[in-house]
Parts: C-alpha cells; structure tokens; sequence
C-alpha cells in the first residue's frame, strides 16, 4: 500500500538528521559546532515525526490538540489511535522534552553526554515508526490511499 505522498516525502526527508546522528554518535567527541548542529538533528527528527502525526490525525477526522500543552496531547492522541508503537512512545516523549529546550534558544547550553543519551534510540526508534506506519496505513485512516 503506497503511502501519501507528504508522509513518504516527511519519512525520507528524516533519513538524513537520522543517518548525521548515527554518524556523529559514532565519533569518541564533538566540537562546539558539531553539538549544536547535532541538536538540531534532534529537533529536526522529533518535529518531522510530530508532523506526520498531525496529517494522520487530521486524516482520521481526530480534532488537534490545541492547548499549551498541545506537543504532549497530540502524543497521547496519536498513540491512542495507535499511531505510534508502544516500544517509541517514551522515546517520543523524551524528544518532546527536549523539543522545548532547542526551540527555546538553549542551543548554546547543550550538553554533548546529555545529547549522546538523548539520542542514542532515535534510529532505531524511527525505522520502528516508520516500518508500523507502512505496514498499518489502512488501519489508520480507513481508506486504502490518501493519494486518490
């Protein structure tokens, strides 16, 4: 089953900050510039993920979470709706976390132990996602394609 076009631009779009941190975290350490870009990497795979969440949701007729706590409502919406594999969700939730830290302005006050942690399950919990949203498609929306 093919999947919508957004979401398989959004999944291949996440291969690069996801194969930039494997091969960061594969270096014994970082200077100043590689810890900052690496935390963007961060962000960058959380907020793509958050935004193929979106599109599933508001394909399923589901109404966005729209609170100031609206980033933790739509996990739990999403995985409610079993968007998200249960094996991700305390990933996810740590990237959440760690969302607000870069987006606001933090950038300079990162930690490269800290990130290291951080990071360490973002590859293979992005392939577990990206694998469950391929194999269930249907299951999630109701319909065979969203690309008709």
């Amino acid at each position: 089953m093919p999947l919508p076009d957004f979401v398989r631009s959004e999944l291949d779009l996440l291969e690069i900050p996801v194969n930039r941190i494997v091969r960061l975290l594969s270096l014994p350490s970082w200077d100043e510039d590689q810890t900052t870009a690496f935390g963007t990497y961060i962000q960058n795979v959380y907020m793509g993920l958050e935004r193929i969440l979106q599109y599933l949701l508001m394909e399923k007729g589901e109404n966005l979470p729209k609170s100031p706590s609206w980033h933790y409502d739509l996990l739990e919406l999403a995985g409610s709706c079993g968007f998200i594999p249960p094996q991700a969700e305390p990933v996810l939730e740590s990237l959440m976390k760690y969302r607000h830290r870069h987006v606001h302005g933090y950038g300079h006050m990162l930690n490269e132990a800290k990130l290291r942690e951080l990071a360490v399950p973002i590859a293979e919990t992005f392939h577990l996602f990206k694998r469950h949203i391929e194999a269930d498609i249907i299951r999630f929306t109701g319909i065979k394609s969203l690309e008709e």
